[in-house]
Parts: C-alpha cells; sequence; structure tokens
C-alpha cells in the first residue's frame, strides 16, 4: 500500500503541477491580449487624431484659398498670395507637403487660359526660377509617360496632357494641375496630379 500510496501522491503532484501551468498559462494569454488590445486601441486612437487634424489642416488652407478668390468666374485661374509661407507652417500638423491643384476642364479654351495664367504667374509674380513648371516639350500641363496613344517620347518620360485620359482609366473628366507648392519652386509644377491612382480616387 505504500508503494500505491507513493503512487498516488505522484500522481496528484503530477495533476497539480498541470493545472497550475494551465492556469498560468492562460493568464498569461490573457494579459497579452489585453495588453496587445490596449496598445493597438491607443495607436489607433492616435492615428485618427492625425488624420482629423491633418483633414482640419488641408480644409483650414482650402478656406483661404477659396476666400481670397470668391469669385467663380476667375476660377481655375486663381492662386493664394503667401501660400508658401500659410503651408510651410501647416506641416507641424500635416507632417507632410501641401499642394494647391485647382480643378481643370481639359483641352479647350480652359486649360490654355489657366496654363497661359499658370506661367505668368511663376515668372512676374511669384518670380520662380527660370523654366518653373516647363517640360522638354514646352509649356503645358503635363503626366509622366509615352502619351495617350503610347507616340511621345520625350527624354523627360513627360507628355502635354489635353484630356482627361489616365493609364488608370478614371471616369473623370478633369485636370488638377500642381500649381502652387509649400516649397515655392518644385521640380513637378504643372503635373496633373489626377494621373496618380491613389490621389484620383
Amino acid at each position: 500500500w505504500r508503494i500505491a500510496f507513493l503512487l498516488f501522491l505522484c500522481c496528484t503532484a503530477a495533476a497539480l503541477g498541470y493545472g497550475a501551468y494551465w492556469f498560468m498559462r492562460d493568464a498569461e494569454d490573457r494579459l497579452a491580449q489585453e495588453r496587445f488590445d490596449s496598445v493597438t486601441e491607443r495607436a489607433l486612437a492616435v492615428a485618427q487624431l492625425v488624420i482629423e487634424e491633418k483633414k482640419k489642416a488641408t480644409d483650414a488652407l482650402a478656406l483661404m484659398v477659396g476666400s481670397a478668390n470668391p469669385k467663380a468666374s476667375a476660377w481655375p485661374n486663381v492662386y493664394l498670395d503667401g501660400y508658401q509661407e500659410i503651408a510651410t507652417s501647416l506641416r507641424i500638423i500635416t507632417k507632410g507637403s501641401l499642394s494647391f491643384c485647382p480643378l481643370v476642364v481639359p483641352g479647350g479654351e480652359e486649360q490654355a487660359s489657366f496654363e497661359e495664367f499658370a506661367y505668368d504667374l511663376y515668372q512676374n509674380v511669384l518670380e520662380l526660377k527660370e523654366g518653373a513648371g516647363e517640360s522638354e516639350f514646352g509649356q503645358g500641363i503635363f503626366q509622366f509617360g509615352r502619351g495617350e496613344f503610347g507616340n511621345d517620347t520625350w527624354p523627360d518620360y513627360r507628355f502635354h496632357i489635353t484630356s482627361g485620359w489616365t493609364f488608370h482609366g478614371s471616369q473623370q473628366e478633369i485636370l488638377t494641375p500642381f500649381l502652387q507648392s509649400d516649397f515655392g519652386y518644385h521640380s513637378v509644377l504643372m503635373l496633373n496630379t489626377h494621373y496618380e491612382p491613389f490621389r484620383a480616387r
């Protein structure tokens, strides 16, 4: 019976040890999950706050541009005086660049008028460096690539866009040229930002 009693004690100890291990592991798993959920919730809250602050900054900038150019008939031939300084001051919120890209109807008088306005703005008002917004093909709103029909082969891989065509098949017949930058001069001024899928959504 002593042997049986020893076996009983061993089995009891093993059962208690396994039970303690199982409960400890379960408690650790629950604690780890709770910590993960807590960290995730905080991260999502911070991300949401950042997005909201960025939206507020861009909304405020858009409101300033609209207030400075209240006449609808003047659009898209408009700009914001002091844009570079104002947009730069908002970088502390947006943590990124801010650009002014008005909507332009492609291929007609509006586009021609806007392009003339833009280059006059660069040279005679903002006084940017010579050649601002120009491409190998000359002056005009541009996209990167070989053109709508694949037959534009300029050395800088830019072509003059005069339609709403994009390689990602946008259904919007618009152009959104990069007119003003928080850097002042920028190497891609006059880029039709609508050609980029993530900006065209």
